[in-house]
């Protein structure tokens, strides 16, 4: 996820958001995702980027 955010391609972020779904719908309430902020952030730095 870092990297793909250091890339900054707009192609990834269809794949980013896919993994986050999937993170936050496979993570019970009461755990931290295995994500964390990863996915949120590799976003931001895209969008920041264009």
């Amino acid at each position: 996820m870092e990297r793909l955010g250091r890339l900054g391609d707009r192609r990834a972020l269809e794949e980013i958001r896919a993994a986050r779904k999937k993170d936050d719908e496979q993570t019970p309430w009461y755990r931290f995702t295995c994500l964390g902020r990863l996915a949120i952030d590799a976003e931001e730095q895209i969008l920041a980027r264009n």
